[in-house]
């Protein structure tokens, strides 16, 4: 059970991480559809700056998804690694 809960954590900033990425490219098409749409000059709208700056949303998922699978690869067989329990899923019903 122990070791379920850190598979859990970790897919938990692997979602995270996998749901920025994808706001960030719907966002790209997006504004690059309104730019050829109203016949703008690339980046009129500013969005290469705007991405740049929501990337940085990424890093923080990132580096926990990084840092938990190292210590998960490192651990012993069988051996729990995180104390904490992922945040319930959305669709989870409460226990």
């Amino acid at each position: 059970m122990a070791v379920e809960n850190d598979y859990n954590l970790l897919v938990h900033n692997l979602n995270a991480v996998e749901k920025t990425v994808s706001q960030l490219r719907g966002d790209v098409a997006e504004r690059r559809l309104r730019e050829a749409r109203e016949q703008l000059e690339p980046n009129t709208t500013d969005w290469v700056n705007l991405i740049a700056l929501q990337l940085s949303a990424v890093t923080l998922p990132f580096e926990r998804l990084q840092d938990g699978a190292v210590k998960v690869l490192n651990s012993q067989p069988g051996e729990a690694v995180f104390d904490a329990q992922p945040p319930s899923s959305p669709d989870t019903p409460p226990v």
